[in-house]
């Protein structure tokens, strides 16, 4: 049996007596966005224990272990620092899943008044989305705004564990809240 991997939120679960592996940790809902990030990655299953679920934030889950079916653990989701889910295991082990790419978001109230990211609008607040694959992983956000922004750093998950293998942790995450700024880990594993 193995555990789950840490998220923003939470740590990751333990094996349970039901016979399932440690579930990933949940992520983290910034600003209450209804956006989860940064979930861990489900335990993975062996021949006698079901896999563990990804954590509510793009966690991976883990890969199942019995022998008419191993398979490798879930990759993370894109652009949400999601660890990968352990990789299933019993005579022929899997390998875990790989972790998901991170995100930066920048967000201010009212309409735009910067560059740089993917530009949307809503609830009254102008958000500027950065990550790799839409090729703005080497932008700058600029702006003539006098007043705070927040913003919102999730790296890249961690890789789950091979052959019955713990979940992958969730990526750090930085966080700029006006004049609150907090960045490390996230707080799950710790």
């Amino acid at each position: 049996t193995s555990g789950g991997g840490g998220g923003a939120g939470a740590l990751g679960g333990t094996a349970n007596s039901s016979a399932v592996s440690g579930s990933g940790g949940v992520g983290l809902n910034w600003n209450s966005l209804g956006t989860y990030y940064a979930g861990g990655g489900g335990g993975a299953g062996n021949n006698t224990w079901g896999p563990g679920s990804g954590g509510t934030g793009g966690g991976g889950a883990g890969g199942n272990g019995v022998a008419s079916g191993v398979a490798a653990g879930t990759s993370g989701t894109t652009n949400t620092g999601g660890g990968g889910g352990g990789g299933g295991g019993s005579s022929d082990a899997r390998d875990g899943g790989s972790g998901g790419s991170g995100i930066i978001i920048v967000r201010y109230a009212g309409s735009q008044r910067g560059s740089g990211g993917t530009v949307t609008s809503a609830g009254g607040y102008t958000y500027h989305t950065f990550t790799v694959e839409d090729g703005n992983e080497s932008s700058t956000f600029t702006s003539n705004l006098s007043r705070n922004v927040e913003v919102l750093v999730i790296a890249g998950g961690g890789q789950g564990g091979g052959q019955v293998g713990a979940g992958g942790g969730a990526g750090g995450v930085g966080r700029v809240d006006g004049a609150q700024r907090e960045w490390g880990p996230p707080s799950g594993r710790e």
